[in-house]
């Protein structure tokens, strides 16, 4: 099993208050620094990936590394579409604000 960081694929940077350095992605969010775990086997002339936190986030490529690139693009999607998700059910009183 590998360790998979997804803010590394971040379009930018944002210096924050406290001097750390966030991610964040085309559409200006920021993006937390997360490690999963990415669950790799060779299937014939390719690789697939699953990752064991995020059920639904699946990658493949002829190579590892691209079956990787192919996992961090899924583990976005996924974590985007459940955000917008679960803000589109929020009552016209909540706010949504990233936090750490």
């Amino acid at each position: 099993m590998e360790e998979l960081m997804v803010a590394d694929r971040g379009c930018g940077t944002h210096d924050c208050e406290d001097g750390s350095v966030v991610p964040f992605l085309r559409s200006g969010r920021c993006l937390m620094s997360n490690e999963f775990t990415a669950a790799i086997e060779r299937d014939g002339d390719w690789f697939i990936a699953f990752c064991a936190e995020i059920p639904g986030a699946n990658g493949q490529g002829r190579t590892k590394p691209e079956c990787l690139a192919s996992l961090r693009d899924a583990i976005e999607l996924v974590l985007e579409d459940r955000r917008e998700d679960s803000l589109r059910g929020a009552s016209e009183q909540a706010f949504a604000r990233p936090f750490r």
